[in-house]
């Protein structure tokens, strides 16, 4: 996994409130208010704009505070609101002028590489002629069939490769990519082989991940063991093979330069 370290987030999150909120204006939605009452049952401080703008710690919170055995038809209609518009290349939310769409948010993320995997390319791609379309996903870090109060939080939206986001379908995950911790040392490799020498096939070279305990789930549920592990076996032979070449070439060359000082 990596972060996404787009410095602007929390300003790509009040542009994509304010899009929801011009969205909610139209005929056929209930009112801002209306969102905002129905989230002050279970917290006072609570109004649509914190549910939609909150960071991931805080939605872990939210989570438990606001489930429900049933949603009244416009908390469900931020469910609806994700699928049938925010999702789709040719649908938008907010002014016609703004056309905000889950095509906008991908590009303003400016995400290359799905950060749950970091292995897979999810760049928006523009096909001659068409329009603008994304090649990844969000994956809804909080699964929206389950909590539709968070269908359409930005910071529940994450980037993410068609093969992670099937993958990890409704599970819940230990680690966000989204900044609140930095990831990167949670997950480290090494290679292990014999001696140099010895080694004429990929199957004597193995990679090992050692993980944190605290992305254990990440790498459980998104099958990331055999991800970075099994399936480089063959990059990690490649390396090593490269290094023995490169060795075996380099002592030949320091033997050969010992015997013309020899000769001299």
């Amino acid at each position: 996994m990596i972060n996404i370290y787009e410095l602007t987030q929390d300003v790509l999150a009040e542009k994509h409130y304010n899009a929801i909120v011009k969205e909610l204006k139209k005929k056929g939605y209930s009112p801002p208010s209306t969102y905002t009452k129905w989230f002050e049952k279970f917290d006072a401080d609570y109004t649509l704009k914190h549910i939609i703008t909150a960071r991931p710690k805080d939605l872990r919170i939210i989570v438990n505070k606001c489930q429900s055995d049933k949603y009244p038809p416009y908390i469900m209609g931020l469910h609806d609101m994700y699928v049938q518009k925010f999702s789709k290349s040719d649908r938008y939310i907010g002014n016609n002028t703004d056309k905000y769409n889950a095509v906008r948010l991908m590009k303003s993320l400016g995400v290359k590489v799905c950060p749950l995997c970091n292995r897979n390319y999810i760049n928006n791609v523009k096909p001659k002629g068409r329009q603008e379309k994304r090649a990844g996903r969000l994956d809804h870090f909080h699964d929206k069939s389950t909590y539709p109060f968070l269908a359409m939080s930005f910071y529940n939206l994450v980037p993410a490769c068609y093969g992670c986001n099937h993958t990890k379908g409704t599970y819940e995950l230990d680690q966000t990519p989204y900044g609140e911790v930095d990831l990167d040392p949670l997950i480290r490799f090494s290679i292990l082989f014999d001696k140099l020498e010895d080694i004429s096939d990929e199957k004597h070279v193995k990679v090992l991940l050692d993980n944190h305990s605290s992305i254990q789930k990440n790498i459980d549920v998104l099958g990331l063991l055999g991800t970075y592990t099994e399936d480089h076996n063959e990059d990690a032979y490649a390396v090593v093979k490269t290094l023995k070449n490169y060795t075996e070439i380099w002592q030949i060359l320091v033997t050969a330069e010992s015997w013309r000082t020899v000769r001299r």
